[in-house]
Parts: C-alpha cells; sequence; structure tokens
C-alpha cells in the first residue's frame, strides 16, 4: 500500500511588490516557475544560515580552550601573500 506525498503550502501575506518583481525576473531567466524559484532561494538562505550556526558553534569552542593562538599566522595574510605569489 502506497501512502501519498502531502506537501506544505506557504502563504505569505503583504510580500512586497518590488520583490515579487525580482523574483519573477530569476524565474524567467532560470526558466522557474516563481514556487520553483522560491523554494531554491529559501533552501539556499536556509543552507547557507546553517553553515554560518555551524561555523559560529566551532568558533566559540575554539575560543573556549582559551589557548593562545597569537603566535599563528594570521590566515587572511597568507592568503594574500599566496596570491601575490601565484598572480
Amino acid at each position: 500500500m502506497q501512502t501519498a506525498c502531502v506537501m506544505a503550502t506557504l502563504q505569505i501575506r503583504d510580500f512586497p511588490d518590488e520583490l515579487h518583481e525580482k523574483l519573477k525576473e530569476l524565474a524567467k531567466k532560470d526558466h522557474r516557475s516563481l514556487s520553483q524559484q522560491a523554494l531554491i532561494l529559501l533552501q539556499d538562505a536556509i543552507e547557507h544560515q546553517e553553515r554560518l550556526n555551524t561555523r559560529e558553534r566551532v568558533l566559540k569552542r575554539l575560543k573556549s580552550y582559551n589557548r593562545d593562538l597569537s603566535h599563528l599566522p594570521d590566515p587572511v595574510q597568507m592568503v594574500r601573500e599566496d596570491r601575490d605569489k601565484y598572480h
């Protein structure tokens, strides 16, 4: 016996016209419906937020170790130096 997959519905009130137009443009450009485009953008935003939350948890945990990391090289400076070497 198969069970039907029931999908949730989301209604957004007071959706700004400007945002609606941008969503329509993106959907048209990507050959998607408004619903498909909205779902993809929401999924991307949620995944991005989850990555940020994970990063914050890791940084808090590292900071809780109270170790002096001042002797370690600055990663931003290291990336800049690498870019300068190869460009």
